[in-house]
């Protein structure tokens, strides 16, 4: 192993290239490709420069340089972060620490789920042409067992084991530690799976090393030439053109995972622990960020019991409309769990609990269209006045 005092009195390239060798046993395999994929930049840009000559001013030209060759602030960040483990390594970093700056992140999208009618037409999209088996088999696993888009692409024959209706998000394939989890399969995963297994062995998955979405190298029709070894890096054309043939929008193909967690928080019969085995979460990040959903859902179970209410005040001669106890909603509270991605039953179930505290004049029933609110919402607003 290369010290770093041999270290600090190499060129830059070669000392980074020995610099991430002395690392592999320290971190995950995926880790350690990301750090190799990252060395070709630097050492591009920086060459044979001498570590103690490497300045904040010349990390801030590289990071226009690639900002001009398109890479986004994510990944020259991550590059940085490498630049700047082999500096601290070497001792050079306390120079440049209070001056480096790293490119400022664009807000991650927050994911959305489907509602259940853009579910059932994407599904049935996806099963309409053979050329997009593969990825309607990886849509109905995702929608199955929480796993993500790099959890399900990288999933090989030994990961799962129909027998025991199991499948295991391996090392390569998660996010984190956390995310390294087996996770029972339903009867859709379980369908889904055992076809995706016969499908990859027709294509030469057949070890069981080999990837079930196996890298396809070229073919067309009913034929594709395949490399399982690899495995496929995304369905990236079919999805857009699922997505715009089933006229969804704005819709990722990490929201497959937003909605199966989205389905498990709205049952209240789902315990938050059960949640974060299936789905690979720890901490409290992720229980604020769905939190809302279970909240609703627990309302909405609630407001199951309004029509039985509503029974008793018609035969002690009290009411005949519906029992309103809710608290009195607004346009712009209508408005807010809009924004937060509820669901249109759960908006309207709200709504329909409510004491209707609702404007509804003509322009602002046309302003609520303009905010894309659906029909279903802006009739519920209406019947609660």
């Amino acid at each position: 192993m290369t010290d770093s005092a041999e270290l600090k009195h190499l060129p830059f390239s070669e000392a980074l290239g020995l610099f991430i060798e002395s690392r592999k046993p320290y971190i995950s395999p995926k880790t350690y490709r990301e750090y190799r994929f990252n060395l070709k930049p630097l050492s591009r840009f920086f060459g044979d420069t001498k570590l103690e000559r490497i300045t904040a001013d010349k990390i801030r030209q590289y990071q226009s340089v690639r900002t001009a060759e398109g890479c986004g602030p994510s990944g020259i960040n991550h590059e940085g972060s490498i630049l700047q483990q082999l500096l601290k390594r070497t001792g050079f970093w306390r120079e440049l620490e209070y001056d480096y700056q790293p490119l400022p992140r664009p807000k991650s999208p927050v994911g959305r789920a489907m509602s259940d009618a853009e579910e059932s037409e994407l599904l049935r999209i996806a099963k309409s042409r053979h050329r997009w088996e593969s990825l309607y088999l990886f849509i109905l696993i995702s929608l199955n067992t929480t796993a993500g888009p790099q959890e399900t692409l990288t999933l090989r024959r030994q990961d799962v084991d129909l027998a025991k209706r199991l499948m295991k998000v391996n090392a390569e394939g998660a996010k984190n530690v956390h995310r390294m989890r087996p996770i029972p399969l339903n009867d859709v995963a379980f369908e889904a799976l055992k076809y995706a297994l016969t499908v990859a062995e027709e294509r030469g998955s057949m070890l069981p090393e080999h990837y079930i979405f196996p890298f396809r190298i070229s073919g067309n029709g009913h034929t594709y030439k395949c490399d399982p070894t690899r495995h496929a890096k995304g369905f990236r054309g079919s999805w857009e053109q699922v997505t715009i043939a089933a006229g969804i929008e704005n819709l990722r193909m990490y929201d497959l995972r937003h909605t199966a967690i989205s389905r498990l928080y709205e049952n209240p019969e789902n315990s938050e622990e059960t949640i974060e085995q299936i789905a690979g979460h720890q901490g409290t990040a992720m229980k604020k960020r769905y939190a809302h959903i279970r909240l609703e859902a627990k309302r909405a179970a609630l407001a199951s019991l309004v029509p039985m209410r509503n029974e008793a005040s018609s035969v002690a001669g009290k009411a005949d409309a519906p029992l309103r106890t809710g608290p009195a909603l607004t346009n712009q509270d209508v408005l807010d769990m809009w924004e937060a991605k509820l669901s249109p039953r759960v908006i309207t179930t709200k709504i329909n609990q409510s004491r209707g505290a609702f404007d509804t004049a003509p322009h602002i029933l046309k302003q609520l269209q303009g905010a894309e609110l659906p029909e279903a919402i802006i009739l519920a607003m209406l019947n609660a006045e």
